[in-house]
């Protein structure tokens, strides 16, 4: 009785030592960042069965594709356009841009049009809308070290992106002297906004490059228990990484131009995956995420009060110091539909904290907005937090579990990931496909 008693106490220590571990684990990764997904135009989410090691080397190269032709509002998740994001266009606070650059408050780009010369201080409203496209490939490498619970990897895309943008005349929400005029009138007031753009240096309303993303160095964890709590098995990954800043910046002359991933930003984070496997082939898991990108000064277009920033004149040197990121994915697995072909489906959410920005241009002859008032320096803040809501489905093909000894033992993946009920942020639709290299 002594001894069934000992091993009795001693099988409920070790449950408790599990869950205590399991419960720190989880408080401590729910105070940390994620991995890929770094700005609000492309998601560029997780695979959590990657996370799933089980001391394995794999190699995964991957194409994708992302379409977006608006986004989400901030405010109550409905639809805008994309350069809404930015905020809302007004010709009138473009031209008051342009006079206090030029220390010129007699500039009126209606001087050459006879009879409209009054039009110069009048609020004349447009819709811009926009579009994000993107197609490329992605790298990822796994190296498990000396058979351990330990491995190294990388994570790159490789990418083009086109984005555009037009404009249109929103007679209903301008001054009220503009509400009903003509359709030359219409053109002409087009004509005046593309000579305001010219004098900013904007350089057009489509953009387009090819370059790379952020590189992500990565180091893994990834531990496997058989047989426990009634499971049949409870696996367990914490990765850590950085994110080195290769990817393409920001082109402040075009101001629908887009960062591939974080706009020259280094970065870190800690992620974390629990999978439990609840019977044969049934799978339910939990992943955390936290990234944070570090601050850095660079050149952008600020604005110098209520305009969007990228339809500012003032350019200059500004420090940002990006919001911090968190990341939480449940997500089911059911493998083995048909012999070796596994269906995945996940929902992402991803939340992107306030960017901090300060004016460090040497000559503030000509103020910013940060110096203009807390209300729109407020406005402006709000705007640069977004959420992202997704959910993901998947197809994939183990060629291991169909018993195909094939060289290399394949994996074939699809995936669709499908934004939805998100606040500031583009509504981008992502499908990758991927072949996976296992040795």
């Amino acid at each position: 009785m002594r001894f069934l008693t000992s091993i009795t106490q001693g099988s409920i220590m070790m449950k408790h030592r599990f869950l205590v571990c399991f419960s720190f684990i989880s408080l401590f990764v729910s105070s940390l960042f994620s991995t890929h997904t770094v700005n609000r135009y492309f998601p560029f989410l997780e695979k959590p069965e990657d996370y799933i090691t089980q001391k394995r080397t794999y190699f995964s190269p991957a194409l994708f594709l992302t379409t977006a032709s608006n986004a989400f509002r901030r405010s109550d998740g409905g639809r805008i356009s994309i350069p809404a994001l930015h905020g809302n266009y007004d010709l009138k606070n473009l031209i008051e841009s342009l006079q206090s650059v030029k220390q010129d408050t007699t500039y009126n780009p209606f001087d050459d049009e006879p009879g409209y010369v009054d039009w110069n201080a009048k609020s004349a409203k447009f819709v811009v809308t926009g579009k994000i496209k993107s197609r490329g490939i992605i790298l990822a490498n796994q190296f498990n070290l000396f058979k351990s619970d330990f491995s190294l990897g990388f994570f790159l895309p490789i990418m083009h992106v086109n984005t555009s943008q037009r404009f249109s005349f929103n007679a209903g929400e301008s001054d009220t002297v503009l509400q009903s005029i003509t359709t030359s009138e219409v053109e002409l007031l087009d004509r005046v906004r593309r000579e305001v753009h010219n004098e900013m240096n904007l350089a057009g309303d489509a953009w387009s490059k090819t370059g790379l993303g952020d590189l992500d160095l990565q180091l893994r964890f990834n531990h496997e228990w058989d047989h426990k709590f009634k499971m049949r098995t409870i696996s367990l990954a914490l990765q850590t990484g950085v994110l080195f800043p290769t990817g393409s910046t920001l082109d402040y002359d075009y101001a629908c131009a887009v960062p591939f991933m974080g706009n020259k930003h280094w970065g870190a984070y800690i992620d974390a995956v629990t999978e439990l496997e609840l019977k044969q082939n049934w799978k339910l898991g939990f992943m955390f995420g936290f990234a944070d990108s570090f601050n850095r000064t660079s050149r952008q277009r600020i604005a110098v009060n209520e305009e969007p920033n990228p339809f500012s004149a003032l350019i200059g040197d500004v420090k940002i110091n990006p919001g911090s990121i968190f990341k939480f994915s449940p997500y089911f697995t059911l493998e083995n539909l048909s012999d070796g072909l596994h269906f995945h489906m996940r929902y992402g959410y991803v939340r992107h904290g306030y960017d901090k920005w300060v004016d460090k241009r040497s000559d503030q002859t000509v103020s910013s907005y940060l110096e203009r008032g807390e209300t729109n320096k407020d406005t402006k803040r709000n705007l640069t937090k977004w959420v992202m809501h997704y959910i993901s489905l998947q197809l994939r093909y183990d060629s291991t579990e169909a018993l195909k000894n094939w060289w290399l033992k394949p994996n074939f993946y699809m995936t669709y990931d499908h934004p939805f009920k998100a606040r500031g942020s583009s509504k981008t639709h992502q499908l990758t496909l991927g072949l996976e290299l296992n040795w």
